[in-house]
């Protein structure tokens, strides 16, 4: 089985990122994980290398109506056509549009920041794209990302049929950071609840913890 410190989903679909949650394997939310495309990763080659999402504020959207579709989501379905990118999951429909749009761009840069971060301490890093064919462009912003963040990238490409066996063969390194900081996140949530506040505080004075 084949460790990555990250592996991250470049659609064309949101299907990997779902089977990566599903198998436990996704580290976390990241900027391209439930976006559609119809002309290839490219967009998400140069904005990985940009640190810049394409939903952004300049961004023109576009909705895409499908009534048997929007009859049975919760969500509206909008397309950035410059870039052949679908946000099928991002505009609840009880959120006004220009609300629910800046949401997703805070959202958004968040992501990118997030896997800004996870890329400087990666080493080994796994694309997993669905149904796509390798081409010169895509090697080269490979190469770019490589050498911004001295890491080795392999690009998986997948479909339908092969998916699930894809994924099941590839798995996350936990580097002992990582565990600190989800120790942390799960101290914080805990912190919260009132028990606990009250024996943190008894465990404190007595020395046996100490703030994180």
């Amino acid at each position: 089985m084949r460790k990555y410190d990250v592996i991250l989903s470049l659609g064309d679909t949101c299907a990997p990122a779902s089977t990566l949650r599903a198998q436990s394997k996704n580290r976390a939310s990241y900027p391209f994980d439930w976006l559609l495309t119809k002309h290839g990763p490219l967009p998400y080659f140069k904005s990985i290398l940009s640190e810049i999402h394409p939903f952004n504020s300049s961004v023109v959207l576009e909705r895409r109506i499908d009534e048997e579709t929007d009859k049975a989501s919760e969500t509206y379905w909008y397309e950035d056509k410059e870039n052949g990118i679908g946000y099928r999951h991002e505009f609840y429909k009880h959120i006004p549009y220009a609300e629910m749009r800046e949401l997703c761009i805070q959202k958004y840069k968040r992501r990118m920041k997030r896997l800004s971060q996870h890329l400087e301490k990666a080493k080994n890093v796994c694309f997993i794209m669905y149904s796509y064919t390798h081409d010169s462009e895509i090697e080269h912003y490979k190469h770019e990302i490589e050498k911004k963040y001295d890491l080795t990238i392999d690009l998986m490409y997948t479909d339908n049929q092969t998916l699930q066996e894809c994924v099941s063969d590839i798995t996350l390194t936990y580097n002992r950071s990582f565990i600190i900081n989800i120790s942390k996140t799960i101290y914080r949530a805990l912190a919260k609840v009132v028990p606990f506040r009250a024996l943190r505080k008894k465990l404190r004075r007595k020395g046996k913890i100490h703030r994180l």
